[in-house]
Protein backbone atom coordinates (compact mmCIF):
# COMPACT_ATOMS: atom_id res chain seq x y z
CA UNK A 1 0.00 0.00 0.00
CA UNK A 2 1.23 3.53 -0.69
CA UNK A 3 0.80 6.96 1.33
CA UNK A 4 -2.61 8.49 -0.09
CA UNK A 5 -3.80 12.04 0.02
CA UNK A 6 -6.88 13.50 -1.26
CA UNK A 7 -7.69 17.39 -2.31
CA UNK A 8 -11.30 17.96 -3.02
CA UNK A 9 -12.72 21.05 -4.48
CA UNK A 10 -15.94 21.89 -3.17
CA UNK A 11 -14.32 19.77 -0.18
CA UNK A 12 -10.54 18.96 0.32
CA UNK A 13 -9.63 15.38 2.22
CA UNK A 14 -6.44 14.55 2.90
CA UNK A 15 -5.93 11.08 3.49
CA UNK A 16 -2.56 8.77 3.17
CA UNK A 17 -2.14 5.20 3.28
CA UNK A 18 1.38 3.23 4.45
CA UNK A 19 2.57 0.07 4.39
CA UNK A 20 2.49 -0.57 8.03
CA UNK A 21 0.53 2.34 9.51
CA UNK A 22 -2.62 1.35 6.79
CA UNK A 23 -4.99 4.57 5.81
CA UNK A 24 -5.28 7.77 7.95
CA UNK A 25 -6.78 11.28 7.20
CA UNK A 26 -4.68 14.03 6.74
CA UNK A 27 -6.93 17.26 6.54
CA UNK A 28 -9.78 18.69 4.61
CA UNK A 29 -11.46 21.85 3.54
CA UNK A 30 -14.08 22.98 1.33
CA UNK A 31 -13.87 27.32 0.24
CA UNK A 32 -10.84 29.01 1.57
CA UNK A 33 -8.79 31.96 0.81
CA UNK A 34 -5.88 31.59 -1.25
CA UNK A 35 -3.55 31.82 1.62
CA UNK A 36 -5.68 29.39 3.73
CA UNK A 37 -5.44 27.24 0.99
CA UNK A 38 -1.75 27.37 0.43
CA UNK A 39 -1.23 26.56 4.27
CA UNK A 40 -3.01 23.33 3.46
CA UNK A 41 -1.21 22.45 0.63
CA UNK A 42 2.46 23.43 2.34
CA UNK A 43 1.45 20.83 4.96
CA UNK A 44 0.60 18.24 2.25
CA UNK A 45 3.81 19.08 0.30
CA UNK A 46 5.71 18.49 3.68
CA UNK A 47 4.03 15.35 4.42
CA UNK A 48 4.80 13.90 0.80
CA UNK A 49 8.55 14.70 1.23
CA UNK A 50 9.09 12.88 4.48
CA UNK A 51 8.28 9.89 3.11
CA UNK A 52 9.48 8.94 -0.67
CA UNK A 53 7.02 6.21 -0.69
CA UNK A 54 4.10 8.08 -0.29
CA UNK A 55 1.69 9.16 -3.29
CA UNK A 56 -0.62 12.39 -2.55
CA UNK A 57 -3.95 12.14 -4.59
CA UNK A 58 -5.33 15.52 -5.59
CA UNK A 59 -8.85 14.17 -5.54
CA UNK A 60 -11.76 16.90 -6.26
CA UNK A 61 -15.45 17.24 -6.87
CA UNK A 62 -17.54 20.17 -8.29
CA UNK A 63 -20.69 22.41 -7.33
CA UNK A 64 -23.36 22.76 -9.75
CA UNK A 65 -22.14 26.29 -9.91
CA UNK A 66 -18.87 25.60 -11.02
CA UNK A 67 -17.20 23.90 -14.55
CA UNK A 68 -15.06 20.91 -14.36
CA UNK A 69 -12.70 22.77 -16.82
CA UNK A 70 -11.86 25.97 -13.99
CA UNK A 71 -11.77 23.50 -11.14
CA UNK A 72 -9.54 20.94 -12.79
CA UNK A 73 -6.91 24.27 -13.83
CA UNK A 74 -6.96 25.08 -10.10
CA UNK A 75 -6.24 21.63 -9.10
CA UNK A 76 -3.80 21.46 -11.75
CA UNK A 77 -2.58 24.59 -10.19
CA UNK A 78 -1.81 22.89 -6.64
CA UNK A 79 -0.22 19.76 -8.58
CA UNK A 80 2.50 22.40 -9.96
CA UNK A 81 2.78 24.21 -6.97
CA UNK A 82 3.52 21.34 -4.65
CA UNK A 83 5.98 19.58 -7.77
CA UNK A 84 7.83 23.10 -7.78
CA UNK A 85 7.63 24.47 -4.13
CA UNK A 86 8.60 20.89 -2.50
CA UNK A 87 10.95 19.41 -5.97
CA UNK A 88 7.83 15.96 -5.32
CA UNK A 89 8.75 13.93 -8.78
CA UNK A 90 5.00 14.97 -10.57
CA UNK A 91 4.41 11.43 -11.12
CA UNK A 92 3.51 10.85 -7.30
CA UNK A 93 1.12 13.48 -7.64
CA UNK A 94 -2.37 11.82 -9.31
CA UNK A 95 -5.77 13.40 -9.94
CA UNK A 96 -8.91 11.93 -9.26
CA UNK A 97 -12.26 13.67 -10.52
CA UNK A 98 -14.79 12.33 -8.00
CA UNK A 99 -17.61 14.37 -9.61
CA UNK A 100 -20.51 16.68 -8.94
CA UNK A 101 -21.41 17.53 -5.25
Amino acid sequence: MQMKSILCCALLALLYAHPALGQHGFDEYSKVSAAEERAYLDNFGINLIRDSNMIGYLAFQISRRESLASVKRRVEKNKRYLVHRFEIPAKRIRLIYLGEA
